[in-house]
């Protein structure tokens, strides 16, 4: 139980770190602009940094509590050896899946060591960006660790890790026959593994076939998070819980009912408003709907 405290520790400190310090560095040059034009130096590429470490932090924590979004048609089966079956089969999946993503993310990291970039502090970026093949290896084990309380099950799991390595053994003229691993994927999908563990490995398979290196699915994925626009997501998603859990929502529907409410047509008038602005400050319609539906 301590090694377990520790663990989650060691995982919320950073993660919870890395979202403030993304959330006050836009701050500080906003209000630094007001007051002689001062600024960070070099700003945007430690939040650029700070989401790498969100995403693949959070992707951690995510794996420990089971908040992977995940179909749920492994719950048709109800308890009993089909469920724990299905369990073990997708749990694996995943775990080889994220496995050679943590591989093919090794290789992304030793390109940009040869490239020398360095942050204005001094720190190579090589060495922030480690938080992708470290991150996605924990992944693999929890994954295979909670793929079944006993040992066989995990046993499986390790051993169709294995497996995923193996692949790139096979001779050239069986690469173009990966088909029944498009399945297993998609079945794996189906009966519980992560939608992210689905469309990487779909890529990684497709990848494969066409003798493209694994690492080009990771590396795509480093490129996105490069993206000028990306470290509004956790931003705006923090926002949101903040405004969901001070029931911000069923204040703003009061005022605004207070205002447009006795007019016939009201609630109408009540429901654009509520959402519009919510939506400004949360970014997703969808935030918006779960936070608000129940009370309009």
């Amino acid at each position: 139980m301590k090694l377990d405290a520790l663990a989650q520790r060691l995982e919320q400190i950073p993660l919870v770190g890395a979202l403030a310090l993304a959330a006050l560095l836009p701050l500080i040059d906003a209000v630094g602009g007001l007051f002689g034009g001062f600024h960070i130096p070099g700003s945007s590429a430690y939040v650029q940094q700070l989401t790498l470490w969100l995403a693949f932090v959070g992707g951690l924590v995510a794996t420990r509590e089971g908040k992977h979004l995940t179909l749920s048609t492994a719950e048709l089966f109800g308890d009993g050896v089909a469920r724990r079956v299905a369990r073990v089969f997708a749990y694996s999946v995943a775990a080889a899946t994220v496995a050679v993503l943590a591989y093919g993310s090794i290789a992304v990291v030793a390109v940009n060591r040869q490239n020398g970039k360095l942050l204005p502090i001094g720190l190579p970026e090589w060495v922030s960006e480690c938080i992708m093949p470290v991150a996605l290896a924990l992944m693999a084990v929890r994954f295979a660790w909670q793929a079944s309380p006993r040992w066989r099950g995990r046993a499986i799991a390790m051993a169709t890790v294995a497996g995923g390595f193996a692949m790139s053994l096979f001779p050239a003229e069986a690469v173009a026959h990966v088909w029944p691993l498009v399945l297993a994927v998609i079945a794996g999908a189906l009966l519980g593994a992560p939608v992210f563990v689905a469309m990487g490995g779909l890529a990684l398979i497709l990848f494969f076939r066409d003798l493209t290196p694994v690492s080009a699915v990771p590396a795509e994925v480093y490129r996105l998070m490069y993206s000028p626009t990306l470290p509004a997501i956790p931003l705006l998603t923090a926002s949101g819980y903040v405004l969901a859990e001070s029931r911000a929502s069923a204040r703003l529907v009061r005022f605004f009912r207070a205002l447009f409410g006795w007019m016939p047509g009201g609630i109408a008038v009540v429901v654009a408003a509520v959402c519009a602005l919510f939506t400004t400050f949360t970014g997703g319609s969808g935030v918006t709907i779960i936070a608000l539906g129940g009370l309009v």
